[in-house]
């Protein structure tokens, strides 16, 4: 029996520490200029090799890739839960502004990472 119960207690521990370790992003995105809180910007994250080889059109599948994405609330806040660790391709966009875009890294046993975002308006010329 006590050799059954450590036999659980190990597969237990092993279990626990092979598990993928996932956290949170999160921050805020607000007006380069004005500092106004900029409501329904889009954020996302791509595995920063995946993105290198679409840049580059090497190898590109669409197919079960992992992108993870939410949309600033109404106080200019986002946050996007469970990304595991690794290397990502950040981007924000919002109509009428230029795209923002950084490279993070997340590490191992990180809990919450902290990305602002500062956009700019996007000058067009009318033709």
């Amino acid at each position: 029996m006590k050799m059954f119960l450590i036999t659980i207690l190990i597969f237990s521990l092993a279990i626990l520490f092979c598990q993928n370790k996932v956290g949170t992003v999160k921050g805020k995105v607000v007006d380069a200029d004005s500092n106004f809180i900029m409501k329904s910007a889009t954020i996302f994250l791509v595995e920063k090799t995946l993105a290198d080889s679409i840049a580059q059109n090497k190898n590109y599948k669409p197919t079960n890739v992992p992108v993870y994405g939410n949309v600033v609330d109404k106080n200019g806040n986002y946050e996007i839960k469970n990304v595991p660790s690794g290397k990502y391709v950040i981007k924000c966009y919002l109509l009428g502004y230029k795209m923002e875009m950084d490279i993070i890294e997340l590490e191992e046993n990180y809990i919450e990472k902290i990305k602002d975002f500062y956009l700019k308006v996007q000058k067009y010329r009318m033709y």
